[in-house]
């Protein structure tokens, strides 16, 4: 994509020239004190630069005063720096979307804004800056997760936001458990195939394969896009057509996902379980071989199971397939700046201080969060190692998301009827079917 000159350095410039040229005319003798000088930038009044969140953004652990957190001590410093005033209001997430809407029918809302990637930022486009002209090649380079702030998905196009902050879907696994069924860190699976015959091994050593949350439904989504995401790599437009997905990616995803329930792999009482609740606790509790779940928990794993705690990547749906080394793994938000905004210049360049590899890797190192940066060098990092190696993988592998892209009530449909094909008492062609009616009914 052609960049073009960041707009802020040229308003800079701009700035520069006319001072200059104001120089020459105070120095052309008149010296009556009739006129009263221009204020330095340095005098003037400084802009305010709003941020809303989905009450997201914390300074540190949320219970602390912005300056004794790495963010608002970097924040502070800024604003000194420039001579503006950044205020941040966290909104409430349950009413965010209702919130938003009227501020931008009204033109009263936030200079900048944190959304969700994919559909939400998606939706609110018409109300945000295209930041296409300021973005250089060194700024799209540093991070990923690109499509999901575009025009539709594609970066080629009009970019509303710039990533912040990640997150990524892992096998987590127990050692112990691997090793008292004959299995070493040779056998981690890499294929869909091989995973089965991880888990067959498991379960005639008579230890649970896979621990699995089925309640609320998530699992299949994590599991279903984990593997189209190895599938389809970064193309989202199978799922973001509104096509029927029988006969697909989807449908292929589904039937191998299947397969867990239908071969006695899962916990039988997963029906009962939440995915980040009871099902998290019964594979710490050691009550079964491998869990799926995201980096959040990634601390909880390795504190309590210590040297028997592993992970690796979603196994390949095919090892032949050129996407089989995508990671399932996203931006955790993109950072955005509203085009009726008076401060646009400026708000733009709080953006992409706040996304910088400077402030993320502090901000992170804080919370404990993958960044989405990928410049920053992991001997920066203050974070657990566990942590460290999720990032070593984002930086070195390829990231995307699939499912999440579904219109509302296909996914919704999915995430409903997820468990029953998750413990096998759904077929995968009554469950693709029921999307596919979701996805015509849209039409």
């Amino acid at each position: 994509m052609k960049k073009h000159m960041n707009r802020g350095i040229a308003l800079l410039m701009a700035a520069a020239l006319a001072a200059g040229l104001a120089g020459c005319a105070n120095g052309s003798g008149n010296t009556s004190g009739s006129e009263t000088p221009d204020k330095s930038a340095s005098e003037k009044d400084p802009i305010e630069i709003v941020l809303w969140h989905p009450a997201s953004f914390m300074y540190g652990d949320g219970n602390q005063n912005p300056e004794d957190t790495f963010a608002g001590q970097k924040i502070a410093e800024y604003e000194k720096a420039h001579n503006v005033k950044i205020t941040i209001v966290s909104q409430p997430q349950d009413n965010f979307d209702n919130l938003f809407k009227a501020a931008n029918m009204a033109k009263n809302g936030p200079d900048a804004v944190w959304l969700w990637t994919g559909s939400m930022t998606a939706d609110y486009a018409p109300f945000l800056v295209s930041l296409n002209d300021y973005l250089t090649e060194e700024d799209m380079a540093g991070h990923f997760g690109w499509n999901l702030a575009s025009e539709d998905y594609d970066e080629t196009k009009n970019i509303y936001g710039i990533p912040f902050t990640s997150y990524t879907y892992v096998m987590y696994y127990n050692k112990a458990l691997f090793a008292q069924a004959g299995l070493t860190e040779n056998d981690v699976p890499k294929t869909w195939d091989s995973f089965m015959d991880v888990c067959e091994k498991l379960k005639g050593a008579g230890i649970t394969p896979f621990v699995c949350g089925a309640k609320d439904g998530y699992i299949a989504q994590w599991g279903i896009s984990a593997l189209m995401s190895t599938m389809l790599g970064n193309d989202t437009s199978l799922v973001t057509s509104g096509n029927p997905l029988a006969g697909s990616a989807f449908d292929q995803a589904a039937v191998l996902w299947s397969q867990l329930g239908e071969n006695g792999y899962i916990n039988k009482n997963a029906l009962s379980f939440e995915a980040n609740g009871e099902a998290l606790t019964e594979f710490l509790n050691g009550k079964g071989a491998m869990y799926l779940n995201s980096d959040w928990v990634a601390d909880s794993v390795a504190d309590t199971l210590g040297d028997d705690a592993g992970f690796f990547p979603f196994p390949a749906a095919d090892p032949d397939n050129p996407n089989s080394g995508y990671n399932y793994a996203g931006a955790g938000c993109n950072i955005c700046a509203v085009n009726y905004s008076e401060h646009i210049d400026e708000t733009v360049a709080f953006i992409k201080y706040m996304t910088s590899a400077e402030f993320e890797t502090g901000y992170c190192n804080e919370g404990g969060y993958l960044p989405n940066c990928t410049t920053i060098d992991i001997d920066a990092m203050t974070v657990s190692d566990v942590k460290k190696d999720m990032y070593s993988l984002l930086k070195s592998g390829e990231n995307s998301i699939q499912v999440d892209l579904l219109p509302l009530n296909a996914f919704n449909t999915l995430v409903r009827n997820g468990s029953l094909l998750t413990m096998g008492e759904m077929s995968p062609e009554e469950f693709v079917k029921l999307i596919d009616e979701e996805l015509a009914n849209a039409d």
